[in-house]
Formats: structure tokens, C-alpha cells, sequence
């Protein structure tokens, strides 16, 4: 058996002994203590899944903990003990609140995004202060407890403590179950790299509204529990501090991993119970060994563990390199053929009149141009022609101010970057975008997965770009033209109707310059390649029709050989030997 099981059985036994030894030693009033780790660690947990796994940093998570306990509170104050209303109402009004707080929340990023969520935290505890009937700034005190089926209720020390513990059990069933499962695998994604995973089809948003509300929800039962196990509500359950120091608790215990949640509450806790019966400065001593913490344990103190389990799981994939290309990948070998599509008349692309602006900046001037089914048509031209920024507006990256795009006679000028995804149009990125913490296998099969129809087995689109024995490999352990394979690879995943390659040979040698070009022209007939590219020779080895853009303008497309001759190219391009 591995440690880190054997460690996980001893801590269950511990867990489940704890009651029965704290009375043997005669120190039963330390229960209390034991049940309020519990009910912190899950809240911990819900958040560990917020900002570990979604990378969502929140400092207003605590609001769906005080109103769940307030939920609860109040239905105890009215004399309603049932179990199953009390779960239904806190999980209703918790996930009513963190959909909305969610998504207004969600619309922004980054430093906006913590500052939102603070924001609706404070306006709820100023609410709750203000509110008489919820006690106000005196807060709620609670006479009686949750009953369960059994007859029992969380009054009960040993009660309360097995059924936080039994509600802490599942959480982290739930969240291993999650890692290990193609949700896992997507929000990882998101976590990574959010305009990557929604270029390739993940409807990102709802994917992080979800995620969002299933941790507020969990949070908010966590309140529940606390508020049973403390007799009382208080205003401050919904202040910011409660946020940050769960924040803490996620950071001390381990960001993304299983047993974050749980060793920071544990840490957390017991050092501030120690401390502050050693001396009245404890939050100076704590302080302290948070900032050791932070400093020579970076991935916190489950990280610790988590990388001795990565070390041996690398030796073990050394070892086997033969089951590299898709072994451990959620439904690697289960991916299913992409639909049919049905065929339409004219061009597969047809862009008319694509215009954006910065301002005074006119970067694309009314684009006309169009891609057949089945070709590979280059998109050449000068710096600052405009041609990145038309990439961005036909992916659904940037929002055109005039024009149309239509793919196989529909016009997807409004959708999102997503939806043009799933409608077959999927792009690449001038500069390598992959998923620091996803391997090559599993890059491909989220790619499979993001589209939603199905697409290529796995290991097909690892030998399609070379990459069939670098299954198991990290992206930092990829070489430059390695990694702008994969780029190509995940584009390739799901089968579009066409791909939008943004300077693919950007930064590579010959050899593999060499490589990419093979692996570009093979796509011929395939699906349709619209081609944006430095190297001019290779340009013109590979497409079928050439366009240049000059000064956000088409000023001529046809065959390779008539572009090159005309002199308005030669004169505002070739000639002069410009690399875009």
C-alpha cells in the first residue's frame, strides 16, 4: 500500500477515535475544538476548489458561510429543527446568492474580480448588523438544534462532531472524484489558461459560474454546521476577515490539492489555540510561521506530499514509456467521430466588409476574403498590417465594429469565441498558449472534450504532430517547435471545418521549420487552413491562394505565382523584404 494511503487510513481511524479518546484522557471539552477544525476545514475546502482548482481568488467566500448559518439560525429560532429543511433552505438561499454574486462577479477578472466579491461580502454584513430580527449587531442566539432522522440532535458533542466529519468525508470524495474526471480535467484548463480553453470550445463562463455556486453551497452548509456547533450567529461570520483567513487555511494547507483544505484548518487552528494559551501575542507568532510557511513550503504543507507523489508517478511513467500516450487521460480512447456536416454552396469562410478600430487606429479597413473547403489559403503582409488582430476578430477573441463572418453559409459574427469553436472554426495563437499543469496527453484529450461532438482518439492527433512517446511529458519539458506542434495538435483534436494558424513557424530551426511545413500541408483537403506566416517561401510551397493585407486592407489575392508578381505587393511587401 502507498503512504500516502496508509496515511490517509490512520488519519480516518484518528478521526473516527477522536471522541472516544478525548473522553479516556478526561479531555472531552476538547471536542468542541475538534468539530470547529472540521466545520473550517470544509468551508476551507469549498474554497480550495474556488482558487486551487478554478484559480478564482475570492475575499468574500465567507459570505456564503454566514448565510448559511444564519439559514439555519433563523429556521431554529422559529422552532423548525427537520434536517431536510434546513439542508434545502441553506443550499437554496447560498446557491441563490452565489449565482448572483457570481454572475455579476464573473463579467470582470483579476484584481476587479476580489474586490466584486468583497464587495457584495461587506454589503451583506453591514445587512445582517443592521437587521433586528436577525439580532443585529448583538447577533443570534440559538436555543435548540438540528434534529436528525434519528432522533439525535447536533446539541450532542459526539453528534455534531461524526456528522461534520461525515460532511467533511464527502466533500473530499467529491473533490477526488473531480480531479480525476474529465470535469477535472476542464477546470484545470480553465485555471491555466481561460482564453485557451474557451479558443478551443469550453463555454468558460458557465463553467466558472458552476463552479462558483457549488462552492458557495458547500460553504454555506459549512456555516449551518458551525452555527449548530456554536449556539449563535454573528454579524462578523459574513466580514472579510472570515475570508481571508480561510484564504489562509487554503495557502498554509496547499493550494489545489486534495488535503489543502483540511491541513490548513488543522495547522491554522491548532497553532493559534496553542499559541494563545502560551502568550497574549500569538498573532505575532502565527504571522510568523504563516510567512515561514510561505516561504520554504510553496505549495503548502499537503504539497509536500503531493510532490513526493508526483516524483514516484514521473520514475513509474519512465519506466513504461510504452503506455505514455494516453494512459491516466479521462476518455483518452473513448473520444467519438465528429458529426457530419452538411455541405454548402460558395466559399466554407466568407468575410465581408471586417472592421475594427482603436480609437483614431483603424486596424482592419473593411477585410473582404474568403476560404474554401479544403484549401490553404495565406493571409501575408507587413508588420502592423492588421493581420494578429484579424485573427482575433474571426476566433470571436475581439468583437468586429462592422462586417460580417459566415462559416459554411452561417453567419457567426455574434458568436462567441466558444460557440465559433464548437461551429468548427478553432484557432492558434502567435505566441505558445498550452496548460502549465496539463500533460500532452492531456492537452489533446481536453481539446477532444472542450468541443462537445467528439473528434480524433488521442493518440492519433499525438502521432499526427509527433508527439506519440511525449504523452506523459510536462509542457515545460517540450522543446519550442515540440510545443508549437501541440499547438497545432490541439486545433486538429476535435476535427474542424477550419483552423486559423497564426505564424506557426514563429521562432523554429530548420529541422523543425521542416517538420511544422509537412505537418501543414498534410491538413490539405483535410480541412480548410487559413495561414498567417513569416516565412514567405514556406507561404508559397503550402497555399493554394494567397492574400496580403496592407495597412488593415486586402490589396490582392489569387495564386501564389500571380501575387508574387504583382507590383503592388512587390512595392508595399516583396520588394522590400519586409517580415511580417
Amino acid at each position: 500500500m502507498r503512504p500516502a494511503r496508509i496515511a490517509t487510513a490512520l488519519a480516518l481511524v484518528a478521526a473516527l477515535a477522536m471522541p472516544w479518546l478525548l473522553r479516556a484522557v478526561g479531555m472531552d471539552f476538547y471536542l468542541s475544538l475538534a468539530t470547529r477544525i472540521l466545520v473550517f476545514a470544509i468551508a476551507a475546502t469549498s474554497l480550495n476548489l474556488l482558487l486551487g482548482y478554478a484559480g478564482m481568488v475570492s475575499l468574500g467566500h465567507a459570505a456564503f458561510m454566514g448565510l448559511g448559518a444564519y439559514a439555519s439560525g433563523l429556521l431554529l429560532s422559529e422552532g423548525q429543527q427537520g434536517l431536510a429543511l434546513h439542508l434545502a433552505v441553506t443550499v437554496a438561499v447560498t446557491a441563490c446568492a452565489a449565482l448572483v454574486i457570481g454572475a455579476i462577479s464573473l463579467r470582470t477578472r483579476g484584481v476587479y474580480f476580489i474586490m466584486i466579491t468583497l464587495a457584495f461580502a461587506q454589503m451583506l454584513f453591514y445587512l445582517a448588523n443592521s437587521i433586528k430580527g436577525w439580532g443585529g449587531d448583538e447577533g443570534l442566539r440559538i436555543r435548540s438544534r438540528v434534529r436528525l432522522p434519528s432522533g439525535a440532535d447536533l446539541h450532542d458533542g459526539p453528534t455534531l462532531y461524526y456528522t461534520a466529519l461525515a460532511a467533511l468525508a464527502l466533500c473530499l470524495l467529491a473533490l477526488w472524484r473531480l480531479a480525476r474526471s474529465r470535469i477535472g480535467l476542464a477546470v484545470r484548463a480553465l485555471r491555466d489558461d481561460e482564453l485557451r480553453a474557451e479558443a478551443l470550445g469550453l463555454p468558460t463562463y458557465r463553467w466558472k459560474l458552476a463552479i462558483f455556486v457549488v462552492a458557495g453551497v458547500v460553504a454555506g452548509l459549512a456555516g449551518a454546521l458551525g452555527a449548530n456547533l456554536q449556539g449563535y450567529v454573528s454579524p462578523s461570520n459574513l466580514h472579510w476577515t472570515q475570508s481571508g483567513t480561510l484564504l489562509v487555511m487554503v495557502i498554509l494547507g496547499g493550494a489545489g490539492t486534495l488535503w489543502g483544505g483540511v491541513a490548513g484548518a488543522v495547522a491554522l487552528l491548532l497553532l493559534e489555540e496553542a499559541l494563545g494559551a502560551w502568550t497574549e501575542h500569538w498573532e505575532f507568532w502565527t504571522g510568523l510561521v504563516l510567512l515561514a510557511a510561505v516561504l520554504f513550503a510553496r505549495r503548502g504543507l499537503a504539497g509536500l506530499f503531493a510532490a513526493e507523489g508526483e516524483r514516484r508517478l514521473a520514475v513509474e511513467r519512465q519506466r513504461n514509456p510504452s503506455d505514455a500516450r494516453s494512459a491516466g487521460v479521462p476518455g483518452a480512447r473513448c473520444a467519438r467521430s465528429p458529426p457530419a456536416y452538411e455541405s454548402a454552396d460558395g466559399p466554407l469562410l466568407d468575410i465581408r466588409g471586417l472592421r475594427k478600430s482603436f480609437g483614431s487606429l483603424v486596424v482592419t479597413d473593411g477585410v473582404d476574403l474568403d476560404v474554401q473547403a479544403g484549401e490553404i489559403h495565406a493571409l501575408i503582409g507587413p508588420n502592423g498590417a492588421g493581420k494578429t488582430t484579424l485573427v482575433a476578430q474571426l476566433a470571436g477573441e475581439l468583437a468586429s465594429d462592422a462586417g460580417s463572418v459566415s462559416l459554411a453559409g452561417r453567419d457567426i459574427s455574434h458568436l462567441r469565441m466558444h460557440q465559433r469553436a464548437r461551429a468548427g472554426l478553432v484557432r492558434s495563437f502567435q505566441i505558445t498558449r498550452l496548460f502549465r499543469s496539463l500533460t500532452v496527453a492531456e492537452h489533446v484529450a481536453f481539446a477532444v472534450q472542450a468541443r462537445g461532438a467528439g473528434g480524433r482518439p488521442v493518440e492519433d492527433v499525438l502521432a499526427r504532430v509527433g508527439l506519440a512517446d511525449r504523452g506523459y511529458a510536462g509542457v515545460d519539458q517540450l522543446s519550442h517547435g515540440e510545443q508549437r506542434a501541440l499547438e497545432v495538435g490541439l486545433t486538429l483534436a476535435s476535427q474542424p471545418r477550419l483552423v486559423l494558424l497564426d505564424e506557426p513557424l514563429a521562432g523554429m530551426g530548420p529541422e523543425e521549420s521542416r517538420a511544422m511545413t509537412e505537418l501543414i500541408a498534410g491538413l490539405r483537403g483535410e480541412c480548410a487552413v487559413l495561414l498567417i506566416e513569416h516565412d514567405v517561401q514556406a507561404v508559397f510551397r503550402l497555399a493554394g491562394r494567397v492574400s496580403v493585407l496592407v495597412a488593415g486592407a486586402v490589396v490582392a489575392s489569387g495564386p501564389p505565382e500571380a501575387v508574387r508578381a504583382d507590383p503592388g505587393v512587390v512595392a508595399a511587401y516583396l520588394g522590400d523584404e519586409v517580415v511580417a
